[in-house]
């Protein structure tokens, strides 16, 4: 049985931003890793230009209540929402069917 939990969202930065919310995502996804809270990935559309597209695997349930309620975790979703907009967000994703040759449920991406 899966024990990460996947979510998705689509991220529009303010018009002039979209660097800024970049690299407060770097920072973000850094920190969410150190915590061992969650892996993330942050792709750019090359259709809608203005769009982020970001997936992030939660450790587990566990882990994601602790970032709920990290005063950190708070202080970067209160600044990303000053330069950016979040249309959609699915906070969590049910698997159906993968045909990546990593299984997520068994095996993280590797160290940086």
């Amino acid at each position: 049985m899966s024990t990460h939990i996947r979510s998705l969202a689509i991220l529009q930065p303010h018009e002039g931003q979209e660097q800024a919310v970049i690299a407060l995502l770097r920072e973000f996804y850094d920190y969410m890793r150190e915590q061992g809270y969650s892996h993330d990935c942050l792709q750019h559309s090359t259709q809608h230009v203005s769009s982020l597209v970001h997936f992030r695997l939660w450790a587990d349930e566990q882990k994601r209540e602790q970032a709920v309620h990290d005063a950190r975790v708070l202080d970067f979703w209160r600044r990303i929402s000053v330069i950016c907009e979040i249309p959609i967000a699915y906070e969590e994703l049910k698997p159906l069917y993968n045909s990546f040759d990593i299984d997520f449920d068994t095996a993280l991406v590797s160290e940086k």
